[in-house]
């Protein structure tokens, strides 16, 4: 009885709404009746539809609302004002796309954008209408309409929006119920123009949207339309107050440090208590200085961040081609003739602005199946698209790769979302900015040399005998040794480089493979440069062709130049290393590996043979660089250098150390739930999960048992012993390099299988017939299993008290990530350890570009890079280049003070 009397009043006071006699205006006389001619300006005038359909001249309606101009000829589409409060002459602009096909079943999409006071026509032109307009002003179509088998309707809501307009402050909507009730009296006046009343009816939005969506449905549901099958709300703005966990997030990507997350925690606590205690005002300002900024002053995010937009954190700019380009192509006469707005403005700031100020009270107010629901892959065409979650009417979708609007930065997989959604029934449709992960907890590069198994055995030709430069350096032969170890190559034109073997542990032959490329600019202190890469058991001619060397190769096999290889500066040296890896050797399983004091030892001897080989590089500074599990193999050799220097026949003149996404102490580094679960690609039961088994890990290593802590991590994340695990299984993910990959492209990889493979490359690489250990069998990592959960941060400590040290990492990483990296910082014991955890951090710029940020405390220098994964030279080599420079330069690392 109550819900029937509350369904009579509210469909009285919808009618009341529209019937109620309008205030005067300067668009009376459009409002007096349907016989109104429309006047034949340059630009038209607004045409008001609720006079025609108040007079029952519905034909005249739809005739005068379709929109004709020579850019939409092939789409048909309708547009006009509906008044939906006489009192305040309150009109809602829409626009009307019919279904392309199916039209007489199609589903009706009502669209509403976010804001507050924000136009749906951005969703229109840039996220899923018909066409889009380019940089030129001129239309395209585009591929994955919604209107394809949608009719769709985009209405600027509420009052104030854009387009639709009031007469009066009182027009304003303050809440959800104003909202719901004017959204009701458009929906009901169009259908007396657009019979869609049988169509299975939506209500989409996005943004501030989110909280449009539940209140129009919710007024649909208490009026009692039949036809409304469900509600989409991507992105959306429910919640707020269980919606404010900003530092976390920010945090885990990395946009923040650990003191602005404390501020943003701190703040947000606050604007929690504000909005219990019901002092809307207070609080959202709060909010807005955190987030929006206050009064022309920049909000603490950005002058923390450097970025300007929210909407996506790959993009620092606000700057948005397509959304200058819609502005200006809605203000051109024709354009505006054709969808009867006349000269009414659209961009009106203040107007926009009172939509919001309006709102301000609403804007911070605020089931077991859900929670136990299992969170399944979705693919489109076998892509990972995302992730979908089912909890009775209920579904929550997470779509990869999509910033605030989903639609327009995943089109495809967006229009397959909603396209299944209207087949079926109602969706939460949320996007998490990235998605990735990759298959191999101890080695990211595994799954490359793992392809290329023929690259194990040399190919039938002239190959060449190897070159092992020790017996010719121990009968004094240096000049001799350099001339054979020269390469000479047809495809390597105009790089000088050397290249052999050093035996470092005789008694089992164990041989490191080398390859030097000296610097291309020469000064008397020019550094030299090792570089290490990871695993354990990847080679470092992955670093040279991918990452920082002179050249990449191409796909006529040739080498190509690299614009910024880290050889400009620097004499750069690369080394298979340990033993077993690559090119380098042992013909004793005694030769392996066990420790990283042992890895060290065979790199220490290897490097005292090379500048054997150059002695006029001896005094020069000497850096040891590498990525990854390299994160225990720089410290490793750095420690051992430091060790012997003091006795040493041959000094070498180490300098500094640089890790880059390094898995250096693993008891602080293993914290992937939380991690996983900001970027989106958990959800909290799977989070649950790696919670307890990182615990259980940590447990073993703590008990000495790094058999059952490998076993545990391994089942969790990388899958070398079963060939899968929970993380793949869950993600459907092949790479965890980058999340925004779902798998590595191997083009440039195959180019490079196939030049190593070469007789010719093999002749003059000094390799021979011997195999290229591409970890088929995994010896390396194998023998060094009691390693891979043993920390070197003692070590670390110890060479941060001598020696500088960059620590750096990609934004993108999942397996060596950012935040791991700080929490293990942050546990370090070093002499630096008070002012570290105290110390600001600032913004890194290159060329005037956001590069990423650092962080500098005595010898330490920590820095993220943007938009890199856990390979940073590869992904951003610009940045990587200048980054490696300053810190190698004294005199541009102190200036960094």
């Amino acid at each position: 009885m109550a819900f029937t009397m509350w369904i009579q009043w509210f469909t009285v006071a919808a009618t009341l709404l529209v019937s109620i006699a309008a205030i005067p205006n300067p668009y009376e006389r459009f409002m007096k009746g349907p016989s109104t001619p429309l006047k034949s300006g340059v630009s038209g005038e607004p045409l008001f539809l609720s006079p025609y359909i108040e007079a029952k001249s519905i034909d005249q309606a739809l005739n005068l609302s379709a929109v004709q101009h020579p850019l939409f000829q092939d789409v048909e589409s309708y547009s006009g004002f509906i008044t939906v409060d006489k009192r305040y002459n309150s009109n809602m602009f829409f626009w009307y796309v019919p279904a392309k096909s199916n039209r007489a079943n199609a589903p009706v999409i009502v669209w509403l954008q976010g804001g507050p006071g924000a136009s749906s026509l951005v969703g229109l032109f840039e996220e899923h209408g018909p066409f889009r307009v380019r940089s030129d002003l001129s239309v395209e179509k585009r591929l994955y309409s919604w209107h394809e088998n949608h009719h769709m309707i985009y209405v600027d809501n509420p009052v104030g929006s854009r387009f639709s307009f009031t007469q009066n402050d009182y027009g304003y909507v303050t809440n959800k119920i104003e909202v719901g009730i004017h959204l009701y009296s458009f929906l009901t006046q169009f259908y007396s123009i657009f019979p869609l009343t049988l169509n299975p009816l939506y209500i989409a939005g996005e943004s501030y949207g989110g909280k449009y969506v539940p209140a129009f449905g919710h007024a649909l549901l208490r009026a009692g339309q039949p036809n409304l099958r469900g509600v989409i709300i991507g992105n959306g703005y429910t919640d707020p107050l269980n919606q404010l966990a900003y530092g976390d997030y920010l945090y885990q990507h990395g946009l923040i440090d650990v003191h602005a997350k404390a501020r943003f925690d701190r703040d947000t606590a606050t604007v929690i208590n504000r909005a219990t205690l019901q002092d809307w005002t207070g609080a959202k300002r709060v909010l807005d200085e955190l987030l929006d900024g206050v009064e022309g002053h920049a909000s603490y995010l950005k002058n923390v961040s450097g970025i300007a937009s929210y909407y996506n954190y790959l993009q620092v700019s606000e700057q948005d081609v397509d959304d200058d380009a819609m502005m200006k192509f809605l203000q051109q006469p024709d354009v505006r003739r054709a969808i009867h707005v006349g000269d009414l403005p659209f961009q009106n700031a203040d107007d926009a602005g009172k939509v919001a100020q309006k709102l301000a009270k609403d804007m911070l107010r605020s089931s077991e199946e859900y929670k136990n629901a299992i969170r399944q892959v979705y693919r489109v065409d076998g892509e990972v698209a995302g992730y979908l979650k089912k909890a009775g009417n209920l579904r929550e979708m997470m779509i990869r790769n999509a910033g605030h609007m989903v639609p327009k930065d995943q089109p495809k997989w967006a229009f397959d979302v909603v396209s299944s959604f209207t087949r079926v029934a109602a969706v939460l449709l949320t996007s998490v900015i990235f998605v990735t992960v990759d298959a191999s907890f101890i080695n990211p590069y595994a799954r490359f040399w793992k392809r290329h198994r023929g690259l194990s055995r040399a190919s039938s030709g002239d190959n060449g005998e190897p070159l092992f430069v020790t017996p010719l350096l121990e009968a004094g032969k240096v000049k001799e040794a350099q001339e054979a170890a020269r390469v000479n190559h047809s495809r390597i034109v105009g790089f000088e480089s050397y290249t052999g073997f050093f035996t470092v542990d005789k008694r089992y032959n164990s041989n490191l493979f080398f390859w030097y490329f000296p610097a291309k600019n020469v000064t008397a202190d020019t550094p030299v440069l090792l570089w290490l890469q990871g695993g354990p058991g990847a080679s470092s001619l992955f670093g040279l062709f991918e990452e920082n060397g002179p050249f990449f190769i191409s796909k006529n096999l040739k080498a190509v130049p690299r614009e910024f290889s880290w050889h400009h500066n620097h004499h750069l040296i690369y080394i298979d290393n340990p033993v077993g890896t690559g090119f380098s050797f042992t013909d004793s399983e005694d030769g392996y590996a066990r420790n990283e004091t042992q890895v060290g030892e065979n790199l220490y001897q290897a490097l005292v043979q090379f500048f054997q080989l150059f002695p006029q590089l001896q005094k020069n500074p000497f850096y040891a660089s590498g990525e990854s599990y390299g994160g225990k193999y720089v410290p490793a050799i750095g420690y051992t250098i430091h060790k012997k220097n003091p006795t040493a026949k041959i000094r070498i003149n180490l300098q500094g150390l640089a890790i880059g996404n390094g898995y250096s102490d693993p008891l602080n580094q293993i914290d992937y739930g939380d991690y996983l679960f900001q970027l989106g690609l958990i959800d909290s039961n799977a989070k649950d999960r790696f919670d307890r088994d990182e615990a259980d890990a940590v447990n073993c290593v703590r008990n000495n048992d790094y058999d059952c802590a490998f076993k545990i991590m391994d089942d969790l994340m990388d899958g070398d012993t079963d060939g899968t695990s929970f993380f793949k299984n869950i993600s459907g993910f092949d790479t965890y390099y980058n999340y925004l990959h779902t798998a590595e492209d191997p083009t440039d990889e195959f180019y490079l299988a196939a030049f190593l493979k070469l007789p010719e490359t093999r002749k003059a690489l000094h390799v021979g017939d011997l195999p290229f250990h591409d970890l088929e069998q995994d010896k390396v990592e194998k023998y060094l299993q009691h390693d891979i959960l043993d920390s070197v941060a003692p070590w670390i400590v110890e060479l941060l008290a001598n020696y500088r040290m960059l620590i750096y990492n990609g934004q993108l990483d999942i397996i060596c990530a950012y935040p791991m990296m700080v929490n293990y910082l942050k546990n370090l014991p070093f002499n630096g350890a008070a002012e570290y955890r105290t110390a600001d951090r600032y913004i890194f710029y290159v060329d005037g570009e956001i590069a990423g940020y650092f962080k500098l405390v005595n010898n330490l220098l920590e820095v993220l890079i943007r938009d890199a994964g856990h390979m940073v030279p590869r992904d951003q080599p610009k940045w990587a280049y200048v980054m490696i420079n300053t810190f190698t330069t004294v005199r541009a690392f102190d200036e960094l003070n």
